[in-house]
């Protein structure tokens, strides 16, 4: 079996792109922390936009028929709803993790409390 190559065309041309643009999208793309942190512009916005109208913000942004669907190759998928799910298993992930980690010291280490560890 040979490879299947394919040539979509002799003339792609494409920008040139700095050593440190490209170090850029790397670390937006890899990077955990840059994931979870917004950018500046959008958190300022996100600022703004809640405190221009405080009173109505909830019941006009966070209501189940304000969120947005985004059609997907295999259905649609509600954003925030991902990334609500997203955070509460990271968030049950984090929690078992600690209590694991507690048993397994008090177990092998023969520890009732943290103050024999110090």
């Amino acid at each position: 079996g040979g490879a299947d190559v394919k040539v979509w065309s002799g003339n792609v041309e494409l920008p040139a792109v700095t050593k440190k643009e490209a170090e850029e999208s790397y670390l937006d793309a890899t990077s955990v922390s840059r994931a979870i942190t917004p950018p500046t512009a959008l958190a300022t916005e996100a600022r703004n936009d809640m405190t221009k109208d405080r009173v109505n913000y909830v019941s006009t942004n966070l209501r189940p028929e304000a969120q947005y669907i985004v059609p997907g190759k295999s259905g649609a998928v509600a954003p925030v709803a991902v990334s609500q799910g997203a955070l509460g298993m990271a968030s049950l992930i984090v929690l078992c993790g600690g209590l694991l980690g507690a048993v397994y010291i008090k177990k092998e280490w023969k520890v009732s409390s943290a103050k024999e560890l110090g």
